[in-house]
């Protein structure tokens, strides 16, 4: 009694531009299906987040008599993905901001991810892009031997404080290989400068 003769409008947030709407009823009339996301209000005025699919009831003669919509309820799996999105940019300032450089790499060396301060040790352009590069050529003139690196840490799986000499400058590295169920293993290596730590030692 409550819903019976009045239109969907009741439930909206008003959070949806005008054309977001204009485009739902232009695919509707069309005699296609639209599917997207509602913010809409609950009875008592809060807000919920829905899968919706829209699509139109036609007669014989294909013509649209009328309107249906499939909706899932999924404000719990939108507030998760922004919960894990607001992790991961926590995450990713993290990994932008270390001192010690890190790569994580596909286990036939190509570069998934790279930060500013590995790019540093490196003598890499800062301003270039590294994702998808091959890790031997980015380090072919490097003293790490990153080829027996990445096979050290295949066998092993785990690889801890290697060091590497290249008079005056002195690398720390470490190594794993992480695997799990949800995506194909990868490589994560950690370079670090300890120059002034061995210099330290010596003196």
């Amino acid at each position: 009694d409550e819903v019976l003769g009045k239109t969907p409008k009741f439930l909206k947030s008003d959070l949806h531009t005008v054309s977001y709407y204009k485009k739902l009823w232009n695919t509707l009339r069309q005699g296609k299906i639209w599917n997207g996301v509602f913010i809409n209000k609950r009875k008592d005025g809060s807000l919920f987040y829905e899968d919706a699919t829209l699509f139109p009831l036609v007669n014989s003669s294909n013509v649209p008599v009328g309107y249906a919509a499939v909706k899932l309820d999924i404000t719990q799996q939108y507030k998760m993905q922004q919960e894990i999105l607001k992790y991961g940019d926590i995450l990713r300032s993290v990994f932008n901001n270390m001192q010690e450089g890190l790569v994580r790499l596909h286990v036939d060396g190509i570069v998934d991810m790279i930060n500013p301060a590995l790019i540093r040790i490196l003598g890499l352009d800062p301003d270039a892009d590294y994702t998808g590069e091959d890790v031997f050529d980015l380090m072919r003139n490097h003293p790490i031997d990153i080829r027996e690196l990445i096979h050290n840490i295949k066998e092993n799986r785990t690889l801890k404080h290697q060091i590497y000499e290249a008079h005056p400058i002195f690398y720390r590295v470490n190594g794993q290989l992480v695997s799990s169920a949800t995506e194909e293993p990868h490589i994560i290596i950690s370079v670090e400068n300890i120059s002034e730590e061995k210099m330290l030692e010596r003196q």
